[in-house]
């Protein structure tokens, strides 16, 4: 084991100023603590707490490493799952795309096929319409030949 009072004087290289006050704050905080104890577990004490405040750094430094790390990982499955997206919404466009045409030329068919029937029904309406018309407008064959009988009989009374 090393020396507990070599081990808290050691700054880390990444602020030795902070470990320099975090050393001096440690011994004062164990001088108001312990007025009476001698210098040597007073030093112990200090290297212990310097120690294990440096060991809650380095875990806390890991931590946000950590926590950087599963940060970056999410937003790579978060750019993984849009890209995802992305490519099923573009895939789904295509096939809606698709679809819609498909509905568009259906509807153009029919639409075409309506226009056809509406054209032959409105053909034989006018055929239907002009013989009605003839029957209506042409002279009564009955009343010919009731003429023709009313004439010769009136022919005959005349004579």
């Amino acid at each position: 084991m090393s020396d507990p009072k070599n081990f808290s004087e050691q700054p880390t290289n990444s602020q030795p100023e902070a470990a320099d006050e975090i050393t001096e704050e440690t011994r004062a905080l164990v001088e108001k603590a312990m007025p009476d104890e001698s210098d040597e577990v007073k030093e112990h004490l200090v290297g212990l707490v310097n120690a294990i405040k440096k060991r809650a750094q380095a875990q806390s430094q890991a931590a946000g490493d950590m926590s950087r790390e599963a940060y970056l990982q999410a937003v790579r499955q978060a750019k993984e799952a849009l890209d995802t997206v992305g490519k099923f919404t573009q895939d789904s466009q295509k096939s809606i795309e698709k679809a819609v045409s498909t509905v568009e030329e259906e509807a153009r068919s029919n639409w075409e096929s309506i226009l056809k029937e509406t054209e032959k029904i409105g053909h034989r309406l006018d055929k239907a319409a002009a013989a009605a018309w003839e029957i209506l407008t042409a002279p009564d064959e009955s009343e010919s030949s009731e003429n023709s009988k009313t004439g010769e009989s009136n022919s005959d009374k005349e004579t």
